[in-house]
């Protein structure tokens, strides 16, 4: 995992801050300068910048537009706020000084995805304070097909659950919104019959997806634009139901791997 390869990093640096730069990124040539100038002031133990998606072809580009959106990413601060400087749960990336990491034991090895937010948790719970910052700035390069898209909120669905039953009560309710989806939708195809409500919930699904992908038809400001915000109707069902199947898999896999081990 690459949880421990950070750690491994961690542990053989020589310097007293680390910056953690992922593939998938563009980073401003002022990156560094301004996390360090961020982390020097002793406010927050550990800065990122704000996360902005982007993409090249027609395809990335509608997905980077979903993934700035509140109703592609609910309402994740560090990707959708705005301001200069703000303190979050968690943030995209991260930068802390050695001493930091190595008194909270570095990232969880055990975890693939989520391993930030479970650091994160753990340095909030030692006292430790998070910011992002509009003046970090770098660039986050989306998946560039539907299916790596798919794949990519599957698992994080899926090791969401495992970081929720270890920290339950960072629970947070917009986290319910796409498996209570997939759950009705399967609810709808297999209990359509006997419960006719439920049939309701994903018509209701599609509605605010065909309004919410006319607000950005109408208000495309180009041709490219317009076509983007067109395959937003594809994009966005891909997220919820990516993570929320992630999610519901997750609760089951993870729940009687649980009982298992306690046999």
């Amino acid at each position: 995992y690459q949880s421990a390869a950070l750690n491994i990093g961690i542990k053989e640096s020589k310097g007293d801050f680390i910056i953690r730069a992922d593939a998938h990124a563009i980073y401003d040539k002022n990156y560094i300068t301004s996390t360090i100038h961020l982390l020097h002031k002793g406010v927050y133990e550990n800065v990122g910048p704000v996360q902005i998606s982007i993409g090249n072809t027609l395809i990335e580009k509608a997905i980077a537009k979903a993934m700035n959106s509140k109703i592609g990413m609910g309402n994740a601060k560090y990707r959708l706020d705005k301001r200069g400087v703000f303190e979050v749960k968690s943030v995209w990336l991260g930068a802390w000084k050695k001493e930091t990491l190595i008194k909270i034991n570095g990232f969880d090895e055990n975890l693939p995805i989520s391993e930030d937010f479970d650091l994160n948790y753990r340095l909030r719970k030692s006292g430790g304070k998070i910011a992002a910052s509009n003046s970090i700035k770098a660039m986050y390069i989306v998946r560039k097909s539907l299916s790596g898209l798919f794949k990519q909120f599957y698992k994080y669905g899926f090791w969401k659950m495992k970081f929720l039953m270890k920290y339950p009560k960072e629970f947070q309710p917009r986290w319910m919104a796409p498996p209570v989806f997939v759950f009705s939708l399967l609810l709808s195809i297999l209990l359509s019959q006997l419960i006719s409500w439920v049939i309701f919930i994903p018509i209701f699904y599609l509605f605010l997806l065909f309004l919410t992908t006319l607000y950005f038809l109408v208000t495309a400001n180009s041709i490219k634009d317009f076509l983007c915000s067109a395959i937003l109707f594809l994009i966005f069902p891909v997220i919820h139901i990516a993570w929320g199947i992630g999610f519901l898999i997750g609760f089951f896999y993870w729940n009687c791997k649980t009982i298992y081990q306690n046999i």
